[in-house]
């Protein structure tokens, strides 16, 4: 991520207590703990940065139905075990000019 001269800030858990205001890009694993999903946590940092942020969901799960269920979010999904060229195209494609 350095490579993009951007900041990485890095979480496990609580997401509401940070403040997202400032966040250019999300990179997220759809399923994480305290049973919230990479959707909350979009949802949350672009509540609270009040615009839309781009944001690339990684899951391993390959399941038709969380297909359908991410194919209309409007982020870009990624699946488990992702190439690190694959992340790089990705995050050019996404990140902001």
């Amino acid at each position: 991520m350095t490579a993009f001269n951007n900041n990485l800030l890095h979480f496990n858990r609580d997401v509401d207590a940070l403040d997202l205001r400032s966040y250019d890009l999300i990179v997220t694993d759809y399923r994480l703990p305290d049973d919230r999903t990479g959707r909350d946590v979009i949802a949350t940092v672009r509540g609270a940065a009040g615009r839309d942020v781009p944001a690339v969901i990684i899951t391993g799960d390959t399941g038709p139905e969380r297909l359908r269920e991410l194919s209309g979010t409007g982020q870009q999904l990624l699946h488990k075990p992702v190439q690190p060229a694959r992340l790089r195209a990705v995050l050019r494609h996404v990140l902001p000019r």
